[in-house]
């Protein structure tokens, strides 16, 4: 991706032209999380952080896109209409955008799922530790333990297993 600013600066960039960038990155990368789509706009027009000015314009190119129906927001994600949820392999990530929090709750939810399904019986913490190695990650903390539960809890009713005896057992 790459920004063309015609020599404007970025927050001058009206919001129909941001509304485009923001739609190329939720279609490659979504659900992408509200911080790390920020970073990658401004990246993708040469400059290393967002000030105040920018983080307005593009979230202004985001409400944009969403009256055009050009991007969902679910919470603090973007998601393109056309997604499915598909588990993305985040290990050759620069570290500041590696992080447990910019998962989404339905793609952390899929990588368990895929977990229990290959596994066909597993215990929670061994499924979440997994889950999470399929995303990229390869320390799991207790935070990120919680965040796994709490994404189970919220699409329980898009998966495909069942918890009996401690285990997640693939139905």
């Amino acid at each position: 991706l790459r920004v063309a600013l015609g020599g404007k600066e970025l927050h001058e960039v009206p919001p129909a032209t941001l509304a485009q960038y923001i739609e190329n990155v939720a279609q490659v990368e979504g659900p992408v999380h509200e911080e790390v789509l920020i970073q990658r706009i401004t990246n993708a027009a040469g400059l290393s952080r967002a000030g105040n000015r920018i983080q307005e314009a593009i979230w202004k190119g985001i409400q944009y896109a969403k009256r055009n129906n050009m991007i969902e927001v679910r919470g603090i994600f973007v998601w393109h209409p056309a997604n499915e949820v598909t588990v993305r392999d985040r290990s050759d990530l620069d570290g500041s955008m590696k992080k447990f929090q910019y998962v989404a709750p339905e793609e952390l939810a899929a990588a368990i799922n895929e977990t229990v399904e290959s596994a066909i019986s597993i215990k929670e913490d061994e499924a979440i530790s997994t889950a999470y190695r399929l995303l990229g990650f390869e320390r799991i903390t207790n935070t990120a333990r919680k965040l796994a539960r709490k994404a189970r809890q919220l699409v329980s009713g898009h998966v495909s297993f069942d918890e009996r005896n401690g285990l997640l057992i693939w139905e």
